[in-house]
């Protein structure tokens, strides 16, 4: 028994060691989830806002691949009344990042992330974006309703026609999955352009109520949107789209 003692309080001694140490960590990420306090995390020094900006009011560095089609000529279109509607509201601007007009676009499917991809991979968009290029994508979509979704971003949902989207984009993502489909995240259902993005809270109802009144108070939608061809795009950032092809001029 006198041998034993020594061993059974060195382990009481180590368990008490071991429940302690399990408590300081879950306290500090208890406490960390409920906002008292941030722990450093050296890949992300500055405090996000949403999967698109910091609290800052600076957007996040993203980088990837997507096929969209972006809007034609905003400037001389209904839409660039609806930008300079938004952009004369300098009160937005304290809580949103509004985009340029000339990056208007919507999404018709989202490609891999990031610009990791092989030569080959590349290859395969390249040839797609030359059979895109040879047919005329071209075509209009109609502005059907302004939307504010909280913390995120204000948007323009947009309809495209439907013979557009069952006829001729169903045929092109048949050919996209038969082709690059380990390179594709999703295919869009809906569609939108996205006209600004949320970094601050917005704090109270009242100011909340004014921003809905102000997306209401452009009554002049519906309207129609002349879109470009598609592109197969890169991004090194939500403000910087080239299409591939672009990319390998450039080259030469």
């Amino acid at each position: 028994m006198l041998l034993r003692s020594p061993v059974i309080r060195r382990t009481v001694y180590y368990l008490f060691i071991i429940i302690t140490i399990t408590y300081i960590v879950y306290k500090t990420y208890d406490y960390y989830d409920e906002g008292y306090f941030n722990i450093f995390d050296s890949s992300d020094p500055i405090k996000r806002y949403n999967k698109y900006t910091y609290k800052t009011g600076d957007l996040i560095p993203v980088s990837g691949y997507k096929i969209l089609q972006s809007v034609a000529d905003p400037s001389s279109q209904k839409i660039h009344e609806l930008y300079t509607h938004l952009d004369g509201y300098n009160e937005l601007k304290d809580y949103f990042i509004f985009f340029p007009e000339e990056f208007y676009h919507i999404t018709l499917t989202k490609l891999i992330n990031n610009l990791s991809i092989t030569d080959k991979q590349l290859e395969k968009l390249e040839n797609e974006q030359d059979l895109l290029d040879k047919n005329n994508t071209q075509t209009k979509c109609i502005a059907k309703k302004l939307r504010f979704i909280d913390k995120n971003e204000i948007r323009l949902e947009v309809e495209l026609k439907n013979d557009y989207i069952d006829g001729y984009l169903k045929h092109l993502r048949k050919r996209w999955d038969e082709n690059f489909s380990e390179l594709i995240t999703e295919h869009c259902t809906s569609f939108y352009i996205p006209l600004a993005y949320q970094y601050k809270d917005i704090p109270n109802e009242y100011l909340l109520n004014r921003f809905n009144e102000t997306l209401e108070q452009w009554h002049d939608i519906p309207f129609e949107i002349e879109l470009n061809p598609i592109d197969i795009c890169s991004y090194a950032s939500l403000l910087n789209y080239d299409t591939i092809l672009a990319d390998v001029d450039e080259e030469i």
